[in-house]
């Protein structure tokens, strides 16, 4: 299932990534997962290439 608290916490997450606390993620199971499977989501690589 994808919901509005993905779509909201998504942009946090590659927030962390690109602000040098990516390790965050990794350290914490289950946000991995999450993160994994969202940042796998064709959706949000086609929004990653609009506003890089």
């Amino acid at each position: 299932e994808f919901s509005l608290a993905d779509i909201f916490h998504i942009p946090y997450g590659s927030l962390l990534e690109v602000s040098g606390a990516g390790e965050l993620i990794p350290e914490r199971p289950h946000v991995k997962a999450w993160w994994d499977r969202i940042a796998a989501r064709e959706s949000w690589a086609k929004t990653k290439a609009v506003t890089a």
